[in-house]
């Protein structure tokens, strides 16, 4: 899903939670934040795989990957991996809930992240794709063994 959606998104659930929880006052910024900064993920994995650090060209990249996934068939689609990503699993989320007994901002930043992830469910069953990312970050790992990237030519 395009950045630009999880903020809007992000920004409408934020503003919901305020409406209906007044009280949840300025930690609705950190729900709101997190609810798209969890895709940072993404960008580490473009820096780590292209060496580069220009979020320019991550965002032009994934653009691309975005096109290429498109251009093939959703049984086809199987066979491929867009990334690998270590805040969109359920560690990341185990980690939130045991942090959010010490502190109520990882709470908020725990909604955030569950929220984008729901957002993320909602898109892979539209188009058919594998769960892996959001399942584990270690399962991913393991089943990008047996998966190739996506084949474009950019960069």
């Amino acid at each position: 899903m395009y950045p630009r959606i999880h903020v809007i998104a992000g920004l409408i659930f934020s503003l919901l939670i305020v409406l209906f929880f007044p009280q949840v006052g300025l930690l609705a910024l950190v729900l709101f934040f997190s609810s798209f900064l969890i895709d940072f993920d993404h960008y580490m994995y473009y820096v780590f795989v292209k060496k580069d650090w220009n979020m320019k060209n991550a965002l032009c990249w994934f653009g691309e990957v975005d096109k290429a996934s498109k251009k093939i068939s959703k049984k086809e689609r199987k066979k491929f991996y867009s990334g690998i990503y270590f805040l969109h699993g359920i560690e990341a989320i185990i980690l939130l809930i045991c942090l959010s007994y010490f502190s109520e901002i990882f709470l908020f930043i725990l909604l955030g992240f569950v929220f984008h992830q729901l957002l993320d469910l909602i898109e892979i069953f539209i188009l058919n794709e594998s769960y892996d990312k959001l399942l584990s970050f270690f399962y991913s790992l393991h089943r990008a063994k047996y998966k190739k990237p996506y084949p474009i030519q950019i960069r």
